[in-house]
């Protein structure tokens, strides 16, 4: 779906918004790190699907905490909305269901801008 090649044209993008609307003195910095690590991999649309397996590589952590990060930023809300849905693959590979699929909303202020 989302995983993709690197591609030296393609960016995160991080609104003024982030700063000016309270979005980052309101968000803890272990939930801001794991959600510009998410947006690495989201298209478009916000729709991204690392396994945990590679948000732990990424993030230096272990899978059981990239579990427990997860779960916080979703349950994190700002302004009474998430910043970030999450729903599972039901497609089914070699043995175990597909990865979970995040959809990282436009309250996050994040955005993928491609340059190419």
């Amino acid at each position: 779906m989302s995983r993709r090649k690197e591609s030296p044209g393609l960016f995160v993008k991080l609104y003024q918004k982030a700063r000016t609307s309270g979005l980052l003195g309101k968000i803890s910095s272990r939930n801001w790190k794991t959600l510009c690590v998410l947006a690495t991999y989201m298209n478009r649309e916000g729709v991204c699907n690392p396994s945990q397996a590679q948000l732990a590589k990424d993030l230096g952590v272990s899978r059981s905490t990239v579990s427990r990060r997860i779960k916080d930023l979703t349950n994190f809300r700002f302004k009474g909305l998430p910043i970030i849905e999450i729903s599972k693959d039901n497609r089914y590979f070699g043995g175990q269901h597909g990865a979970n699929v995040y959809v990282i909303l436009k309250n996050s202020c994040l955005q993928i801008f491609d340059v190419s």
